[in-house]
């Protein structure tokens, strides 16, 4: 399928990636509208990482819902975008976005 994903500095490029894979473990979702947040600019202007496909941001409908028994075809879902501990202060004072464990090194600088 079709995709842009981050060239460089301020450079997308479209290209082709794989399907995501039916394997009755994961929820496969349609995207249907995808949004940019600033985390995706800071990528953007800083070129990195090569290769991201950005809209972490979306709302979709599922496709398959895996091993869910909670969610069935056809379901309007998004996606909380992070992974949070839950365990540390800034998860602990309901601001998880600001967690250090969900953090890859290139966004931490911008959260300090």
């Amino acid at each position: 399928m079709r995709a842009v994903a981050l060239k460089g500095k301020r450079e997308f490029e479209l290209k082709e990636i794989e399907e995501p894979v039916i394997d009755n473990e994961k929820v496969v979702i349609k995207i249907l509208k995808a949004g940019i947040c600033g985390s995706d600019l800071h990528y953007f202007e800083m070129g990195e990482p090569v290769g991201l496909v950005m809209g972490h941001e979306f709302c979709g409908e599922v496709i398959n819902p895996g091993n869910r028994t909670d969610l069935k075809v056809g379901d309007r879902v998004t996606a909380l975008p992070i992974s949070p501990c839950g365990n540390c202060p800034a998860c602990l004072s309901g601001n998880p976005q600001y967690c250090k464990s969900t953090l890859d090194p290139c966004c931490r600088t911008f959260f300090r």
